[in-house]
């Protein structure tokens, strides 16, 4: 039956239990009985005839000996083996407290390695591995690119993100899902709450959703309701929103009064309709939103833009959910064909075959959509894995010195174990009292390393999160994080528990207990033979760990220093990109037109600025615009050769930014009015579609209409430092309605200090419209912001790398000043014959050298090796550099001449004397 089945285990369980943990009573209980059998056996051999007495010697001598009895009944119980562990245990506990020192450095060191672990794999976990917090996450498919979450394009059809139409027909014609939703950047938004004196104004994250958003992931209300099917029907009707709870608790204090108040959404009225449960802040991992809209509040929201109906507009992805029995590759298949076959039924001619040579080069995406969207995660998922590799050479270095630190404490202690084998201990009984006090040190210094890596995922995230670019996450410890520490746990107390303990116990016995006399050859001998060549080989792992790490670390900070410092063609020192919002303003057209002369007008009277243009994109923005084009006698062959990228400037932009012209001029006041439109090209469209041909004069033609070249200019890098510059052209800023809307942006030529001008540039922008959110930075700190992702990689792993140098050289410090211990009778003996201090000091060191460059040998093939890991995350320094290599070889050995100059020191003040006191 079932029912006794578990009964009968339960007891045994209680039972176990009661012997583990109520073992006197038991004990006491066990010999009761026994007491009890020897007496009834007793009284049956006196009913025989016997003496009382001659009758209990025999019963017990029948009985068996009461101890081995006893220890039968306890095996049988089962829980000898965990009662000798307890025993252990105990016995760890007290040593351990018995020696402080040993113990917290120790702790300190494992506690460091696990909690550095740890806290990069919970940011692992929170950005790459976690799925969505909705209700059977592996069912979710996304058709789009997962990264493609904050982009907007106007032109061709993409197959990565689209329009709001496609999205329609495509779920209209959808076979494969229950439902499907559409998801899209709302843009910069401007959030009044409240009224009169109490209003507060912010920008937070928010997201334009179709209505059965919240139905197709499976997140319920917290309180309220979220969106409906009759908030897809008519634009701007339905002026709601849904909060996240973070948002809800942190701006409305989680008051159930805030369901139905109204806050003011791009001056727009929203009423607040519902909140979402706790631990759901969306769909996109790394960027979490404060609240969502309908889709359809889009036209009223931005009044702008025509992004419901223009399917020229690609900027919603989309998210589904399989029906029961569709696969992930059944759906691929045809989700793909009918996104394909809607997108062309909208197209002919050299549209048509445009999109069809875009679509070999870029298929669909429909893939899992298990972990949701992320930008961050394609921009910090591979760098991420790095640090991993980085910080499991760390737990390694760590290993290996806690490993020497035990070995040492385990050869102190020769003696006793020469003791308790001689009396018959066993070698495995040892080995599990030394695996016990690695596992008590082990479980200790975890618990220490979760908090350490608390703290430290939080500290990595604000190392690379800024207000323009927030990297937010949930770190709080997950079942997968806990069991990815308990099992980083269990290795590290084999790593450093087993290997020193196996080393240990391999002892002859009758060698060990002649040796016990204290003589010039005798305890000093046993102690050297068992620890120093295994200590040594530890310390040469270690050295070999470290220069792989100061290796990696070294060719990462070398990449920084060419990001940070390469030339990307404009005058970075001294130019000020400033962005001014005017999604809230009536800025809109010609109006926006005049504004952006006004501005560049008002900034350019200010003190120490050389040049003002404005621009549709600017400088490191994250804008692009890209468009086909045919040019005057080139002939494409294929679609895919027209592609050019586009920026809309006004006049001097080229001079603003400090651009170097090769050849012609910059966009001139004269090209704002009328006449042919004017462009600039770069080197690498000029040299691509023109070749040895003079490209001044030609024509490029845009949707039909042609521009004149009228200049070449150097190549740059306007967007990502690391990207090689793509074909661009900049057109003049002449149509008032082209362009993006709800901003207006300006380049700034400066003297001197960029930062010293932000202040009164600001106030420029001020007196011409006082109203307008500004955001004023100098590129060079543009580019540090795009470059988080180097950034993140070069502090972690110069992190790792000094903390490896450091367990490295204390290894070499221990191992060296033990061996320096135990040689004290050789070094008195030297000097007794004549050596100097000087050569005992040079024979210590040269031994540590050789022991370092052990290391360095196995360690720098190791390191060339492992950079093909990095090799993507480099920038202007190959794999091979040799600069990096040698400071890391420099480095190290320093570090290890400093580490065993001490001991050296020491070994060489050894007297005769002395060395005859020490026997």
């Amino acid at each position: 039956m079932p029912g006794e089945f578990w009964s009968e285990i339960w007891s045994d369980v209680r039972y176990r239990l009661r012997a583990l943990f109520d073992r006197d009573v038991l004990e006491r209980e066990l010999d009761a009985e026994l007491r009890f059998h020897l007496d009834r056996e007793a009284e049956r051999h006196e009913r025989a005839g016997l003496p009382r007495d001659e009758a209990r010697r025999r019963a017990r001598a029948e009985f068996g000996h009461p101890g081995r009895v006893k220890e039968a009944s306890r095996r049988m119980r089962g829980t000898v083996p965990l009662e000798s562990i307890l025993r252990d245990l105990r016995h760890a506990i007290r040593a351990l407290r018995s020696r402080p020192a040993f113990t917290l450095t120790v702790v300190a060191t494992l506690a460091l390695g696990i909690g550095a672990n740890t806290a990069i794999f919970t940011l692992v976990d929170a950005l790459v591995l976690r799925p969505l917090p909705v209700p059977h996450p592996e069912q979710l498919v996304i058709v789009s690119d997962p990264a493609a979450v904050n982009t907007n394009n106007v032109g061709s059809p993409l197959t990565d993100y689209v329009s709001f139409p496609l999205y329609e027909d495509v779920r209209a014609r959808n076979t494969v899902f229950t439902d499907m939703y559409a998801s899209g950047w709302s843009g910069p938004i401007d959030v009044q709450i409240g009224s009169g004196t109490g209003t507060t104004a912010e920008q937070p994250h928010a997201r334009f959703v179709t209505g059965n958003f919240f139905s197709v992931l499976g997140v319920r209300a917290y309180a309220g309701r979220t969106f409906t099917a009759a908030e897809d029907e008519t634009p701007g009707q339905d002026p709601v929103a849904v909060l996240a709870y973070d948002y809800w608790q942190r701006r409305f204090s989680g008051l159930r009064s805030a369901i139905g108040s109204v806050m003011r959404v791009n001056d727009v009225a929203v009423t607040i309709v519902g909140v979402t449960p706790p631990g759901f802040d969306g769909d996109i991992v790394g960027q979490p939103q404060d609240f969502w809209l309908p889709m359809m509040m889009d036209p009223v929201i931005q009044p702008k833009m025509n992004l419901l109906d223009d399917r020229g507009w690609s900027w919603v992805v989309m998210m589904g959910r399989l029906r029961p029995g569709v696969t992930l590759e059944t759906a691929r298949q045809r989700i793909g064909a009918i996104e394909a076959n809607a997108i062309r039924e909208h197209l002919a001619g050299r549209d048509l075959a445009e999109f069809e040579q875009g679509l070999k080069d870029t298929p669909i995406h429909v893939v899992s959509g298990a972990l949701g969207f992320s930008e961050r995660r394609a921009e910090y998922g591979k760098a991420l894995w790095v640090l991993m590799a980085a910080v499991g050479l760390v737990i390694l270095v760590v290993c290996a010195n806690v490993s020497s630190l035990m070995l040492a404490r385990i050869v102190g202690r020769n003696r006793e174990m020469t003791l308790r084998m001689t009396l018959g201990g066993g070698r495995g009984r040892l080995i599990q009292q030394m695996l016990v006090e690695g596992a008590v040190l082990a479980i200790v210094s975890s618990v220490l390393g979760l908090f350490a890596a608390a703290w430290g995922s939080r500290v990595l995230l604000a190392s690379v999160s800024s207000a323009a670019n927030p990297v937010v996450v949930d770190t709080t410890p997950n079942a997968r994080v806990l069991a990815f520490t308990a099992t980083t746990t269990l290795a590290c107390v084999l790593l450093f528990g087993l290997l020193p303990a196996l080393r240990a116990t391999r002892v002859d016995l009758a060698t060990s207990l002649r040796s016990q006399g204290r003589s010039l050859t005798g305890a000093a001998r046993v102690g050297q033979r068992v620890s120093v060549p295994f200590g040594r080989g530890l310390v040469v792992a270690q050295i070999a760990l470290s220069m792989l790490l100061l290796i990696g670390g070294g060719l990462l900070v070398r990449s920084m220093q060419q990001l940070l410092h390469s030339d990307i063609g404009v005058d970075r020192d001294h130019v000020v990109a400033v962005r001014v919002r005017t999604a809230r303003s009536p800025y809109v057209g010609a109006r926006l037109a005049q504004l952006r002369r006004d501005l560049a007008e008002s900034v350019g009277r200010v003190p120490g600025v050389d040049a003002v243009a404005f621009a549709d994109h600017g400088l490191f923005s994250g804008g692009a615009s890209g468009y086909h084009v045919d040019v005057s006698g080139f002939v494409p062959q294929a679609d895919s050769e027209r592609l050019v990228s586009l920026d809309r400037v006004g006049p001097s932009f080229l001079h603003a930014i400090g651009a170097r012209l090769i050849r012609g001029r910059d966009i001139e006041p004269r090209d704002l009015g009328g006449g042919p439109p004017a462009t600039v090209i770069n080197e690498t469209m000029a040299k691509r579609y023109f070749g040895a041909r003079d490209p001044l004069g030609a024509t490029v033609t845009i949707d039909g209409v042609p521009h004149t070249i009228v200049g070449v200019v150097r190549d740059f890098r306007s967007r990502d430092v690391r990207r090689t510059p793509p074909r661009e052209m900049y057109v003049v800023f002449s149509d008032p309605n082209a362009g993006e809307t709800g901003q207006a942006k300006l380049a700034v030529h400066v003297r001197g200090d960029p930062a010293r001008l932000a202040l009164p540039i600001r106030r420029a922008i001020e007196d011409v419209d006082g109203t307008l959110p500004i955001f004023v930075d100098p590129v060079n700190d543009l580019v540090r912001g795009t470059v988080s992702k180097d950034v993140l990689l070069v502090r972690v792993t110069t992190c790792f790398s000094v903390v490896a140098l450091v367990l490295a050289a204390l290894g070499l410090y221990g191992v060296t000043a033990y061996s320096t211990s135990q040689r004290t009778g050789e070094f008195g003996l030297r000097e007794a014959l004549g050596a100097a201090p000087g050569d005992v000091t040079r024979m210590v060191l040269g031994e540590a050298l050789r022991v370092t460059v052990l290391g360095v040998v196995i360690g720098v093939p190791a390191g060339l090796a492992a950079t093909r890991l990095i090799r993507a995350q480099l920038f202007g320094v190959g794999p091979l550099d040799l600069p990096s290599l040698g400071v890391a070889i420099v480095v190290l050995v320093a570090t290890a001449v400093v580490a065993s100059y001490l001991p050296a020191r020491r070994a060489a003040r050894v007297g005769p004397l002395e060395a005859l006191r020490s026997q």
